[in-house]
């Protein structure tokens, strides 16, 4: 193994720990106070890890080789880490939930371009990518809203007085940890492909893959215990006040959609769905959205890609004065 590839795979986990760092998948478990702040980024760590591990193989394959019509050299690789893990600590430090997919597919997308023009992207991967960014989190926000009316509506016909309301929202809750294992455990294998999307087109990647992912979960463990807990508090108390019965049907929504989409192979964002689960809950109460927070989030994932991309092309000629 040369020094330059074990320089990549420092990168690489240096990404991890920015994956990590802004993983706000146990959100909904901390706004609904079944878990404190550090019980929940510790448990949603470990989760995160285990998911790495077990299913993060399909996803990575994805986002590296199919999609960019490069070579994948290691000053290509290095560019695109650094870039990208930049990207999300910057935005963790700040408590905004970007998505990390958009981050690495933005770099990968844009020094494609400046390297090869229109030849350096494989245009239907591409959009495949986007329409499920589109698609996914507004079938998110639809099995919120949905859910969301359903426990309503069994609450307010069955559950009467305030003893029934506290074991109602008990069982609530422990089904929400139930949930938030799924969610967790799916997040981390779409989310690891990021870090180790770009070591798909190095050699002897297929045989050494699980030793990758693992150490990719290990950073993303790091990252959320350390500084993932400002992007949970964002979520968690700024767009809608949680119940262990919105937060369950937050989660619920989350963990089908992000399941299913990573046994498809989909590297989809999993802040996207999270966040429209929000709106979807919201809408479902009635409640009033902070929508100041929520255009913020908007608008950091419009400049996600550019940002990355630009900071990618930049990185890659830094590199190639070396």
């Amino acid at each position: 193994m040369s020094e330059v590839f074990i320089g990549v795979i420092g990168v690489s986990m240096a990404l991890a720990i920015g994956i990590g760092s802004n993983d706000e998948t146990m959100a909904p478990v901390y706004g609904s106070r079944k878990l404190g702040l550090l019980q929940s980024v510790v448990l949603g760590g470990l989760l995160a890890w285990i998911g790495a591990v077990l299913l993060g193989g399909g996803v990575s394959d994805t986002v590296g080789k199919k999609l960019s019509g490069i070579e994948f050299t290691d000053q290509v690789i290095i560019a695109i880490l650094i870039s990208a893990a930049i990207c999300l600590i910057l935005a963790s430090w700040q408590g905004a939930p970007i998505s990390t997919t958009q981050a690495v597919v933005g770099a990968v997308v844009f020094l494609g371009l400046y390297k090869e023009q229109a030849d350096g992207v494989e245009w239907d991967v591409f959009g495949y990518i986007v329409l499920s960014w589109i698609i996914s989190p507004l079938i998110g926000m639809v099995i919120a809203y949905i859910v969301m009316r359903i426990v309503n509506s069994l609450l307010q016909k069955h559950v009467k007085g305030y003893n029934e309301r506290e074991k109602a929202d008990s069982m609530l809750s422990w089904l929400l940890l139930v949930f938030v294992a799924v969610t967790a455990i799916s997040r981390g294998a779409n989310d690891v492909a990021n870090a180790v999307a770009p070591l798909a087109g190095s050699e002897g990647f297929d045989e050494n893959m699980r030793w990758y992912l693992a150490m990719g979960g290990a950073g993303m463990f790091i990252g959320v215990i350390t500084l993932g807990r400002k992007v949970v508090k964002t979520l968690a108390d700024e767009i809608v006040e949680l119940t262990p019965a919105s937060a369950f049907s937050v989660q619920l929504a989350t963990a089908i959609t992000i399941f299913v989409g990573t046994l498809m192979g989909l590297p989809l964002s999993g802040t996207h769905i999270l966040v429209f689960g929000f709106i979807g809950v919201g809408l479902a109460l009635k409640e009033k959205l902070n929508f100041k927070t929520v255009n913020k989030i908007l608008i950091s994932w419009v400049v996600t890609m550019p940002i990355a991309g630009l900071m990618c092309i930049g990185c890659y000629e830094i590199i190639g004065l070396f």
